[in-house]
């Protein structure tokens, strides 16, 4: 019986993990009983680790060069190895500033937002609770409602475009003068 060489495949090919987070890749092994892989990290730990199981584990920061190789070598035949492109990025981050604001009945409080680490920096705004709460503009005014809502502390939210997991907020004390 003629088998072709020992090929190792890695998928996914490629991933964007953030700092501290987990991505899990699979080795498949064509051509050898043996399918079982020893994965590394290529350039050590500053790089991050991966397990025996091949769930990486990102850098607590990114290194530089930002993007790393996972390596899945073929335990049957250690020339036959796959490897897999990982990029490490910065976790987005959203700022509300002021983080805090007193607003009376109908008036109103500016809140901006700053995203951190994505190139799309806009955001969408939202009171938690609904209209009861008050509204926000797209620009960040936000207008306290005309009743007092119950509880009387609200949350405004600014979530990134970019990514709609990531939010900054601040809570805004609605008064009755």
């Amino acid at each position: 019986t003629v088998t072709g060489p020992i090929k190792v495949t890695v998928s996914p090919a490629s991933a964007s993990v953030s700092t501290g987070l987990t991505q899990q890749f699979v080795a498949t092994v064509d051509n050898a009983a043996d399918q079982t892989v020893t994965w590394t990290v290529v350039g050590g730990a500053a790089n991050g680790s991966i397990s025996n199981t091949g769930l990486y584990f990102a850098p607590a920061q990114v290194p530089n060069p930002a993007q790393v190789k996972v390596r899945a070598t073929s335990n049957a035949d250690a020339g036959a190895y796959g490897e897999a492109q990982v990029t490490i990025v910065a976790p987005i981050i959203v700022t509300v500033a002021p983080p805090s604001a007193v607003v009376n009945l109908s008036r109103t409080a500016r809140f901006s937002a700053t995203v951190a680490n994505a190139v799309d920096q806009t955001v969408a705004w939202t009171v938690t609770g609904g209209a009861a709460n008050g509204t926000i503009s797209n620009a960040g005014l936000y207008t306290a409602p005309p009743a007092l809502p119950a509880p009387a502390i609200v949350e405004v939210r600014a979530t990134s475009n970019a990514d709609n997991t990531k939010y900054g907020s601040a809570r805004v004390t609605v008064t009755n003068p």
